[in-house]
């Protein structure tokens, strides 16, 4: 299909949409089942069907803890119990995590509102328990449709209808092979996940509608009220806009992008920020800087695309330079912070104590130094997508399409180079470009009728196959697992603990006791934080946050201090309760640290006289003790 691109009157000409020949988005080749006669978008829903089935179904087979696995889907539900018992909208202090005061928490409202408002609408009808069970299971579930819909238009607008079920399939195994979507997996990564689908299809319209760039703003504007990870992605995304622009010229395109951006990005800063956090700049959430920052990009391309399309591609790359410039000068003044790591000011302490033992924190250096297993599931596919991408443009195949995405999977390496957990989004992004060379591969091989037909029958059969499973994390994944000495390693903690070990330390019974104490606050492990919120009134030190590092340094120094010194910590801190699980992996890193401190000497059952042990029930693999009062 051919569009007539907005552009100057030098530069003004018709051109295929694809940059190589025009082919319809979706071609419905006759003889072809009821299934290939569907819509893009009603068999995307038939995949997110199947694939919400296939994620459900071992959780309905084996029914376990209805809430995820990760300690964030822990504190999420927390978070919700909070706004749902009463809590403000805007007052995002966990109350109940560090010292006095709490730890304001960097999470959205937009993901606490539609779990709440699920448990809502289950308790109806549902014990609170059996409502918030079903909420957290749904939530997840039903974020699988819009992933399967950006899929599928990404398919579409890649190429032919051949890419969209490719692309759906390759989505249906992604789904499968991770546990983002599983029931109870509410932290905000499928959301994320989902709004990255959507984004990258708009991307994709070869007819640079309107309508597409402002869905593609909005998709930008909400990740980055959701979570402020995917920062350098969105980035990327704003200036592949941009830069279409430039060469393009598409006024009502860029100008869609950047209005919807810039409103967006505004109203989601006054409906979650409070009043007294406006001038408040921070770097791993929404604030002021993001905000300012986006919202003046945005302004500022659309104002030149409304103003300028009609210019020569020389004036339209200087108006881009000069907002860029403008930019570059708001967040050197605004937030000149949020240009390092925004983990810079971490405690030294922390980060060798806590931060280097969190996986999906690593560099891709300290994951090959520490757990080799695990590199191959996050890098492998999003490489193959960069040199799909490569393959593509040295073809010619849909090169503004590919640049596109070569761009954004180059900038997610690079995030995920730097800290593992960003190598998701960019195996993500890969299944685009995977499922049109996938589709190439298929009509390439098809296209040869001049070879023996056994022979390019079992060819093509091979390499469609082998370039699929590639193409899938989880297949990497299975083969560290086969090719590594010790096959459990890529589910052991970084810590060396055993996985049986930790999560018998944070089951009900097992803290159980702590609930029959008085209210105060507990020093525990990090790992075992949100754990004691969820199950007991208590107040934590300490918990896997980032924003609570006074707690975490309390907790920390609390058990490698020597016993005798160790009081004085635990009475300015506050400290009621003293928790060790032996065997879990964290008192023991700290009693390597400090042979001579707190938690050693409690790990080999020296307690000093100023804890008071605490009879648990047998079952129950924890230490408690209590803190004597002051006589």
């Amino acid at each position: 299909m051919a569009t007539t691109r907005e552009t100057s009157g030098a530069s003004a000409r018709t051109e295929p949409a694809n940059n190589a020949r025009p082919v319809s988005p979706v071609q419905r080749p006759a003889g072809r089942g009821w299934l290939d006669r569907l819509p893009p978008l009603a068999l995307a829903s038939l995949y997110a069907l199947l694939s919400i089935a296939l994620a459900a179904l071992p959780h309905l087979l084996n029914p376990g803890d209805y809430v995820g696995a990760d300690n964030d889907d822990v504190m999420r539900l927390i978070e919700v119990r909070d706004l749902l018992a009463g809590q403000s909208w805007f007052d995002m202090v966990q109350p109940r995590l560090g010292l006095d005061g709490g730890t304001l928490m960097h999470w959205s409202r937009f993901i606490d509102l539609p779990i709440a408002l699920l448990i809502r609408g289950f308790s109806l009808f549902l014990a609170p328990l059996q409502a918030e069970a079903a909420a957290l299971a749904v939530w997840p579930l039903c974020l699988i449709l819009p992933v399967f819909w950006g899929l599928a238009l990404g398919g579409r607008n890649l190429g032919t209808r051949d890419t969209v079920s490719i692309a759906c399939l390759l989505g249906l195994f992604f789904i499968v092979g991770t546990a983002r979507f599983d029931p109870g997996a509410i932290d905000h990564h499928n959301v994320q996940i989902a709004l990255v689908s959507l984004l990258t299809a708009m991307l994709l319209d070869p007819r640079r509608r309107a309508a597409s760039h402002a869905i593609a703003g909005l998709c930008v504007a909400l990740a980055m009220a959701v979570g402020a990870e995917t920062a350098p992605l969105m980035a990327a995304a704003c200036g592949c806009v941009a830069l279409a622009w430039v060469w393009r010229g598409m006024a009502r395109a860029a100008a869609s992008f950047g209005l919807t951006l810039a409103a967006a990005l505004g109203a989601a800063f006054f409906l979650t920020i409070p009043p007294s956090h406006y001038g408040m700049v921070t770097c791993d959430n929404l604030s002021i800087g993001f905000v300012s920052l986006g919202a003046a990009g945005g302004a500022m391309l659309a104002g030149a695309a409304l103003t300028l399309s009609g210019r020569s591609r020389v004036v339209r790359a200087g108006a881009l330079g000069a907002a860029a410039f403008v930019v570059l000068i708001l967040a050197r003044a605004i937030a000149p912070q949020c240009l390092a790591d925004p983990l810079a000011n971490l405690d030294p302490l922390l980060r060798r104590l806590w931060l280097d033992y969190v996986s999906e924190a690593q560099s891709l250096p300290a994951l090959w130094y520490n757990a080799p297993e695990l590199v191959p599931g996050a890098y492998a596919v999003g490489v193959i997508g960069v040199v799909a991408c490569l393959v593509a443009l040295v073809q010619r195949r849909r090169v503004e399409a590919h640049l596109t995405l070569l761009a954004l999977l180059l900038i997610q390496l690079t995030v995920a180079a730097i800290q593992v957990r960003g190598g998701i989004f960019a195996c993500f992004i890969a299944l685009f470009p995977l499922s049109d060379a996938l589709t190439h591969l298929r009509q390439t091989a098809q296209g040869k009728p001049h070879a023996p037909a056994f022979r390019a029958s079992a060819l093509r059969t091979v390499a469609f196959l082998g370039l699929f499973a590639a193409s899938v994390p989880f297949v990497w994944s299975l083969i560290a697992i086969s090719l590594t000495r010790n096959p459990g390693a890529i589910t052991t903690s970084m810590r060396g603990a055993d996985k049986a070990i930790r999560k018998s330390c944070i089951a009900p019974a097992a803290l159980a006791p702590l609930q029959t104490e008085p209210v105060g606050r507990v020093s525990a492990s990090v790992d075992l934080g949100t754990a004691i919120l969820r199950y007991t009134d208590q107040r934590v030190l300490s918990a896997p946050y980032h924003r609570n590092q006074a707690g975490m340094l309390a907790q920390l120094r609390i058990s490698m201090a020597r016993p005798e010194d160790a009081l004085a910590l635990i009475r300015q801190a506050e400290v009621t309760l003293v928790l060790l699980c032996p065997g879990e992996g964290s008192d023991e890193l700290l009693a390597r640290e400090a042979p001579d401190g707190l938690s050693a000497a409690l790990l080999a059952g020296r307690v000093p006289d100023y804890l008071t042990p605490v009879e648990t029930v047998t079952e129950s693999p924890i230490r408690l003790y209590r803190v004597r009062p002051i006589s």
